[in-house]
């Protein structure tokens, strides 16, 4: 098996785990209701009104690294990128259908882009400068976008609605 074919592969693999987590995402959200995804239950601050924006903004990132365009404004970016801070006023964020369809675009703009990509992008080095100690390629940073940022979120949505007694299926 050669190198090129081994790393198709891999990449098949992550993009089959992404797709997982964000039908995962999707499920759960579609459960809650709209009102009290801004409730932040027992001091826990990143609920799902905020988590869903935060996630959409890391696929646009996503774009960036994958030699794409940043499309979500800089109001948004201000709203949930790193560094914002979540509040429990659910008047501070747009309905669960806008926030679902943001998100879910964003990741299908991220797959295309991924999938009409030169591979070289991913061996490039990272464009995020703060984020090169870690991930200094853009592959990695964007592996780490793909599993890791939804997963984490995931698991804070599941945590969430445990602590607000909601339904938690998959």
């Amino acid at each position: 098996m050669t190198a090129a074919k081994n790393a198709a592969d891999a990449l098949g693999q992550v993009l089959y785990e992404y797709a997982l987590v964000t039908e995962r995402i999707n499920k759960l959200v579609g459960l809650w209701d709209d009102a009290r995804l801004a409730d932040q239950p027992h001091g826990q601050i990143n609920h799902p009104a905020w988590t869903l924006g935060h996630l959409a903004i890391v696929m646009d990132r996503g774009c960036v690294l994958a030699g794409g365009a940043q499309i979500l404004d800089e109001s948004w970016a201000k709203r949930f990128g790193q560094g914002s801070k979540p509040t429990a006023n659910r008047a501070d964020y747009p309905g669960r259908e806008q926030l679902l369809e943001k998100f879910n675009s964003q990741c299908q703009r991220l797959l295309a882009q991924l999938r009409s990509s030169p591979a070289d992008v991913l061996t490039a080095e990272n464009l995020f400068e703060r984020a090169r100690p870690r991930f200094p390629q853009s592959g990695q940073m964007l592996i780490h976008m793909l599993i890791a940022e939804p997963g984490y979120h995931l698991g804070q949505m599941t945590g969430w609605a445990r602590a607000m007694n909601l339904p938690v299926t998959f």
